[in-house]
């Protein structure tokens, strides 16, 4: 993701497929207030894979 919402954590995404569904977390510095931003993104991101 290269969108700037003004954080300035430093962090790493894995995601994996189980199942039927996504898995991903995240490692490092990552204030919790943008955890649901990253979900989103993350969420959107695949839909449009999967399309």
């Amino acid at each position: 993701m290269t969108e700037d919402h003004g954080s300035p954590e430093r962090f790493t995404v894995s995601i994996a497929v189980h199942e039927d569904y996504i898995v991903a977390r995240a490692a490092g510095e990552l204030d919790y207030q943008f955890a649901d931003l990253l979900h989103h993104q993350v969420k959107d991101s695949w839909q449009r894979v999967c399309r």
